[in-house]
């Protein structure tokens, strides 16, 4: 028996094992299909499929309760007292004079409704008795000629009366204008207010337009058979909606050929009906039976045989692995054992696969971004070369006509958020394009610097149209979820990816201006392109007269010449060049005025200045910041002319008291601030204190380390970098000298003191 269970040991391989198991699962397969069949096809099998049917329609009804309570809670929404968008119930309750503002305002809330509700929703209507008018999201506002009453009959939403919730309700399947084109709908209509019953206390009709898909993507789900139809409809009425065949939803009472299915819809009036035939599941059972059994028997046959065969072909990659790893001299164990072979094959293959799963997912968006910084800063200087790179990325042309985008967020947002909350932003903007698929258009995107996402678009026909949509679900989803207005820069459209790079330029010529333009979100180049490059109006800076004011000191007037320009700037078309020249040129006469004062022609203040302009946010901005610079530059001149000396040793003192924690306190910097030359200071500080300058600073940071050991607990690090030293050895080293003992030990017998 030992010696039988060896021999046959030997035919124990994976090959063995794979015949076998192929010959076991196609005997499995043919035994349980048999006996599916056997037990389905039975005198019992119409009321089992009867009652499967029954479970699918009470879902289906189900379902549709849910769909026509969610468009119910719309229409109560809208029509809420307490609703913020008041303009709605006005139009409802009172007629409005000159109610074509409020119109509008409707129109807008229910546009934002319905796009809310964009997945089920085709349009929503609003007819008002009151105004004598009709306001729809899909073919605008109308003032019909006729009774509103018969406008709505006229219209066909009362084709149907239902009781939905014990309240009046009206369903009809109807055709809609919309901007898009005419769509088959289901119209779900309710008299205002919703609670009423009689027709003539109606003040009007809010009416949701179901979309056709959203219905029939219900009912297709659940319908079994080419024979079958599923509908909608009232105990002994035609049916409002149906699916499938239509000729099955002619007479739906039980027949002889037929099984009809009912379940009611919530607890209205309503029900979902289906009409299931016979002939798909009956009459042909007894040939269906017969031919189970002679196929079993063929099956297995050609199971045996196609088993040997697929085995074979499934082990052949298994034995060449083998081959291979017994050229390598493996111990004598491992050769015996295949399984061996096979987990050490599948381990290596699979950790290669995840590796390189995970080498494109991470680098993909990083040769998006280098593909767009190469295609917007004019680097493919070859359109074979462009070309080849978007092949690289899967990036496909849908059109002859391509355009720019670039999203930003505010200087002023920006500099509000943290990075971990701008990445985030970012990359959901990014996901949005890349990812946004309910359009013909074709984009990639990435955030390419500073938190800017570039796209680019292509497609055909009017791609301006298409984006204006595009563009709006971007901004309201961030709106809406993120509390944050974007800006953005829409470039002209062009036919050459290789004019990418100009109009790129453009943009990027407009964001160094937008401070220009503070209160406009969108840019489009294509409209304010004559800005950027022609002076299209002239506007007089009246610089003669800004110095004269500075010479003589007249705050009143250097503000009224800033203000004039300001001002005028928003009234006038002055292109943004001729506007950011004025602006420097003003800070460049400023700076002239302060040189003849000190005396000195050091240009440090130059770069200061231009630095704090370029972090305005507006020109607002640059106004209240330049014209506070100037209020403090005169009012430290006339503090210096009243008593020069004391008062330029007061300001010094002032500087460094101030600045005491600032590595970069020094002569230079001191000087500046009290708007003085540095060997002046310098001399007279000596002069009057009768100390070194940079002496007087030392001390002062130190008296201040003293306060600071006694009065917080903060460590040596933390108090040498608010005190100002550049390193822990000066600053020892320093207090020791002063003191005659280390900061530690100060520290340490001031608390055993108390």
């Amino acid at each position: 028996m030992k010696k039988f269970l060896q021999k046959l040991s030997h035919y124990d391989t994976i090959f063995n094992r794979m015949i076998v198991a192929f010959i076991a699962l196609v005997i499995v397969i043919i035994v349980f299909l048999n006996a599916l069949l056997l037990s389905q096809f039975s005198i019992r099998y119409n009321s089992k499929v009867q009652k499967i049917e029954e479970d699918h329609i009470e879902i289906l009804a189900q379902n549709l309760e849910n769909l026509l309570t969610k468009t119910n809670g719309v229409m109560v929404s809208i029509s809420n007292p307490n609703n913020k968008e008041k303009d709605v119930m006005r139009l409802f309750d009172t007629s409005v004079p000159n109610k074509y503002y409020s119109a509008g305002l409707t129109q807008t809330y229910l546009s934002y409704v319905r796009a809310q509700n964009d997945g089920w929703i085709e349009s929503i209507e609003f007819y008002s008795t009151r105004n004598d008018l009709v306001i729809s999201t899909g073919s605008g506002i109308t003032y019909p000629n006729q009774d509103i009453r018969d406008q709505a009959v006229d219209d066909g939403i009362f084709s149907k009366e239902t009781s939905f919730h014990d309240f009046r309700r009206w369903i009809a399947s109807r055709v809609v204008r919309t901007s898009t084109g005419d769509k088959e709908v289901y119209s779900f209509t309710a008299g205002y207010p919703l609670y009423t019953k009689v027709d003539d206390k109606f003040k009007g009709y809010i009416v949701v337009d179901i979309k056709k898909s959203a219905i029939d993507g219900l009912m297709e789900e659940n319908i079994s058979g080419e024979y079958s139809a599923i509908g909608i409809a009232r105990e002994g009425e035609a049916p409002v909606a149906t699916f499938g065949n239509p000729d099955s939803m002619a007479e739906y009472k039980e027949g002889k050929d037929v099984i009809t299915i009912s379940h009611k819809i919530g607890d209205g009036e309503w029900s979902v009906i289906e009409v299931l035939s016979k002939k798909e599941f009956f009459y042909e059972t007894k040939e269906i039976l017969g031919m189970c059994l002679v196929l079993s028997v063929l099956v297995i046959m050609a199971g045996v045989g196609m088993s040997y065969l697929f085995a074979k072909k499934i082990y052949k990659p298994f034995y060449l692995i083998m081959n291979k790893l017994d050229k390598n001299k493996v111990d004598e164990r491992a050769r015996e054992n295949e399984y061996y072979y096979i987990e050490r094959a599948i381990e290596e293959l699979q950790e290669k696969t995840k590796t390189q799963e995970e080498t494109i997912n991470l680098g993909m968006e990083s040769m998006k971004k280098d593909f767009l910084n190469k295609l917007l800063f004019g680097k493919l200087h070859e359109k074979t070369e462009l070309l080849e790179e978007m092949k690289v990325l899967g990036v496909e042309v849908q059109g002859p006509f391509s355009e720019i985008l670039l999203i930003k967020l505010h200087k002023k947002v920006y500099a509000g958020l943290t990075k971990t909350e701008i990445n985030h932003i970012m990359t959901v903007i990014v996901g949005f394009f890349n990812d946004y698929a309910d359009t013909d258009l074709r984009m990639v995107a990435s955030e390419i610097s500073n938190g800017n996402v570039a796209v680019l678009i292509s497609g055909g026909g009017d791609i301006k149209e298409q984006m204006v949509l595009v563009r709006k679900r971007l901004i309201d989803y961030i709106k809406v979820n993120y509390l944050l207005d974007l800006i953005t820069f829409e470039s002209e459209v062009f036919q050459d990816l290789m004019e990418a790079g100009n109009q790129y330029a453009l943009i990027l010529q407009a964001d160094a201006y937008l401070y220009f333009r503070p209160q406009v979100y969108h840019f489009d180049i294509a409209a304010i392109k004559d800005d950027l490059i022609n002076k299209s109006e002239d506007i007089d800076p009246n610089y003669d007269s800004f110095a004269e004011a500075l010479v003589q000191r007249d705050v009143e007037r250097v503000d009224a010449v800033v203000k004039n320009f300001v001002e005028t700037e928003h009234i006038m078309r002055i292109p943004t060049e001729v506007l950011h020249g004025i602006i420097l040129k003003y800070v460049f006469i400023y700076n002239y005025y302060i040189r003849d004062i000190k005396k000195d022609n050091s240009k440090a203040d130059n770069n200061r200045l231009y630095t704090e302009i370029n972090a305005l946010y507006d020109l607002e901005d640059f106004y209240f910041w330049f014209m506070e610079l100037v209020k403090r530059t005169f009012s430290a001149i006339s503090e210096m002319e009243d008593n020069p000396k004391n008062t330029a040793i007061k300001l010094i003192e002032d500087v460094i008291r101030d600045n005491l924690s600032n590595e970069s306190l020094s002569l230079d910097f001191i000087a500046e601030k009290v708007y003085l030359s540095p060997k002046y200071i310098s001399r007279i500080f000596k002069e009057e204190k009768g100390v070194k300058m940079t002496e007087y600073i030392t001390d002062c940071k130190l008296e201040k380390a003293k306060e600071l050991l006694l009065d917080t607990n903060m460590n040596l690090e933390e108090l040498i970098t608010q005190v100002g030293f550049s390193s822990s050895n000066y600053f020892i080293k320093k207090f020791k000298e002063k003191y005659y003992i280390t900061p530690t030990q100060y520290r340490r017998n001031s608390v055993s003191e108390n």
